[in-house]
C-alpha cells in the first residue's frame, strides 16, 4: 500500500506471528528484514510469471468444473456455500 519505502512495520508487528522463540514467518507480509523479504520475493516471483500463470489453467478449470459439478447435483437444497468456497480456495 506505501510502497517499498513506505511506513515500516513496528516490533509490535512481530507478535502477530507467535512467541520470539518460535518466530517463524509464514508471510511474505510479515518479513520486516528488507534483504531477507526480497531474497524470499524472488523465489515466489518464480510462481507468478505469465508462464506459470499459463501452467495453473489446466488445474483451476478442473476445480471449476468439479466445484459446479457439486452444485449441479444439489439444486434445490442448501448447502454450506462458505464451506465449499473454502474446499475451493
Amino acid at each position: 500500500m506505501l510502497g517499498p519505502r513506505g511506513m515500516p512495520k513496528a516490533e509490535f508487528w512481530d507478535g502477530q506471528f507467535g512467541e520470539p522463540e518460535q518466530r517463524v514467518f509464514r508471510s511474505l507480509a510479515g518479513i520486516r528484514d528488507p534483504h531477507k523479504r526480497v531474497q524470499i520475493r524472488r523465489i515466489w516471483a518464480r510462481g507468478f510469471t505469465p508462464e506459470a500463470l499459463r501452467s495453473y489453467h489446466p488445474i483451476l478449470n478442473k476445480r471449476v468444473r468439479d466445484l459446479i459439478s457439486y452444485f449441479d447435483a444439489r439444486v434445490g437444497q442448501t448447502i454450506d456455500l462458505s464451506k465449499w468456497i473454502s474446499y475451493f480456495t
